[in-house]
This record gives C-alpha cells, sequence and structure tokens, in this order.
C-alpha cells in the first residue's frame, strides 16, 4: 500500500486505516466500512492526473474484478460491475448520495439474481441501461443469451426492468450498450465475422435494425466495450487487434457529432499496458475516465517472500485480478 493511499484513507479517519493496514498484513482483505462517507464528489477520493490509480481503494476496489463504473448526469449515484473469480456471475452494485453523504454500495435494487453487468445511464439520467440473461416474459428459465435491459427511474426509485424489443436484441448476446443524447445506442455484438461494435438510432421512439460500424473501428479481430460521448464527438473500444501492448488495449476515435469516425487510435501507455485493459467509461463532467486493467504483478513478484508477504501481494489492489482505475480525461489529448 501507498503512502498516498493511507493519505487518502485517514480522511475518513485513522479507525480505518489500521483495519485496512491489519487486513492485508494478516491476509483478511478489507470490508467496507460501515459508516458513510464524504459527500464530496467521487467518494471524496483525490483525483488523479495522467498516471492512472485505482480509484476508491478499500471502498470500491479490492482487485476483485470492479469495472464499468458509470455515473449519473447529476452525480448523485454510482454503478458498477463486481464478478466471482471465473467471472460467471456479475452484479451491479449501486452507491448512492442522501442527504449530502454517500451511502455504502450494495447490489442494485434490479441486480443480484441473474448476471447483470455494463450499465449505463441515458443522457438525461432516467433510464439505465444493462446487460443481463434474465428470463424475457413469459419465460421464466435464465436466458441462453444475454440481452440489453432497460430501468426506467420514477419518484426515486428504479423501476422493473424491460427487455428492449428486437431488433436491437436477437439471438446472439448483446453488450454494452451505450447512449448518444439524440438516442442512438452504441453496443457489442456479433456475426459470423466476430465480435464487433454496432449501432442502433433511435427513430419516433422505436429503434432501427442494428448496423456494423465501418474498418475505422471495426478489424478482422475482436472488438468490444464501446463508450460514446453524447455530443457523438469521441468513442472509445477495446480491441485485441495487431499492434497493441497487450492481450485486449483501449483505442479512442475521434467523430464529427453526426455518426462518423475518423480511424481508431490506440490510447498508449500508461493506460494501456502488457496485460488487458478494457471498459472505458467517462464521468459526466468528461473530465475522469474510469476502465478495467489486469494488470498485475511482475513474474518474480512472490521469489524469496515470505508467507505474510506473498498474502499481501495476492491480495493486493494489483494483483491481476482485475480492478478499476481512473485517470484524467488529459490523456486523451494528442
Amino acid at each position: 500500500m501507498t503512502s498516498r493511499q493511507l493519505r487518502r484513507f485517514d480522511r475518513r479517519g485513522c479507525y480505518r486505516i489500521h483495519v485496512l493496514v491489519l487486513g492485508f498484513v494478516l491476509g483478511l482483505g478489507c470490508s467496507p466500512a460501515s459508516e458513510t462517507t464524504t459527500a464530496e464528489p467521487y467518494l471524496g477520493q483525490t483525483p488523479p492526473g495522467i498516471e492512472p490509480e485505482v480509484f476508491a481503494p478499500g471502498l470500491i476496489s479490492f482487485g476483485t474484478h470492479e469495472h464499468h463504473l458509470v455515473i449519473s448526469p447529476d452525480g448523485d449515484e454510482m454503478f458498477y460491475v463486481v464478478a466471482d473469480n471465473r467471472r460467471r456471475h456479475h452484479i451491479i452494485l449501486q452507491v448512492t448520495r442522501e442527504d449530502g453523504a454517500w451511502l455504502n454500495p450494495e447490489v442494485a435494487s434490479f441486480s443480484g439474481t441473474y448476471s447483470d453487468f455494463a450499465p449505463t445511464f441515458t443522457p438525461d439520467g432516467t433510464s439505465l441501461l444493462f446487460c443481463s440473461n434474465r428470463p424475457i416474459p413469459p419465460a421464466t428459465e435464465t436466458s441462453t443469451d444475454f440481452n440489453i435491459w432497460r430501468a426506467e427511474k420514477s419518484g426515486g426509485a428504479w423501476l422493473e426492468p424491460e427487455v428492449l424489443p428486437a431488433p436491437v436484441n436477437d439471438e446472439s448476446n448483446e453488450y454494452n450498450p451505450t447512449v448518444a443524447l439524440d438516442g442512438t445506442m452504441y453496443f457489442q455484438d456479433h456475426d459470423e465475422s466476430g465480435v464487433d461494435i454496432y449501432r442502433t438510432r433511435l427513430q419516433n421512439g422505436n429503434y432501427t435494425s442494428p448496423e456494423k460500424l465501418g474498418s475505422a473501428i471495426n478489424s478482422p479481430a475482436t472488438e468490444i466495450g464501446p463508450w460514446v460521448t453524447p455530443d457523438e464527438t469521441l468513442l472509445i473500444f477495446a480491441s485485441d487487434r495487431e499492434g497493441g501492448l497487450g492481450s485486449m488495449d483501449l483505442y479512442s476515435c475521434a467523430g464529427d457529432g453526426k455518426g462518423n469516425w475518423e480511424d481508431a487510435v490506440n490510447l498508449g501507455p500508461p493506460i494501456n499496458t502488457p496485460s488487458a485493459d478494457a471498459i472505458m467509461t467517462m464521468s459526466p463532467d468528461g473530465r475522469y475516465l474510469f476502465y478495467l486493467s489486469f494488470a498485475g504483478l511482475a513474474a518474480d513478484a512472490l521469489v524469496g517472500k515470505s508467507y505474510p508477504e506473498v498474502l499481501q501481494l495476492l491480495q493486493s489492489l494489483r494483483n491481476g485480478d482485475g480492478t478499476l482505475y481512473w485517470v484524467s480525461s488529459e490523456v486523451l489529448s494528442p
């Protein structure tokens, strides 16, 4: 643990620091604090610069595959995803700011029973889209594929989600929706050529037939996890195409606001690493990027270490199991 992380937790009290350090020394990990957190934006975390940092260590991030964090346009809600260590079951967690304080993370009211992931707000904040294998009524059995669902907010509460109709969802897996201001939705789908990024436009309240994006974005390799700004001037996604730094790299495309995209550019280091880096989102004000990284321990990290040291490394935030990072969006500047 770095001194910077200790300073962050010191803002929440020395007792919390002692519990955190003791937990790692004994190999017990760290559980979320019982008290509410500061009312400041981003859970009171010190904003990063152009060097990525783990987001909210010991509160959101534990090195246990946390990813896909999204923030409501009004800044009062966060959703993110956790999964078991074999990625078999995903759960959407929610953090809410009430009466001037952030409450502890909890399972979202609509999640937990089925595998749910990839939450994203619509630009007006009244709806949340996500992916799920939950049954599509009138079916009662878990779906054999993943579909995109929408939950509406009313009276401060999230209503029962409804599946998006065809032609968006079909018998393949639809993942990672992201929505522009005019309702155009970008998402991940696949056909006989592989996994790519598609979009569907919202016209008169109905979605048009999805179209696969062109060669500026899609390649013969795999493209996943699109994120579009509301004005469609920036699209970020991940790909394992040739020429990258790791097994999966993050790329960006500049847009003209009308759905036309320039060629994708690798975001490079320090965001992309020899490990997999993917699922990038952006804060509503455009100042910060959040993403999943599997950057882990060096090959010789455990060599010559004592048992407590081995436990501490394996349970650290950078143990290679994937965790949530954030960085200033200044890294996108040429």
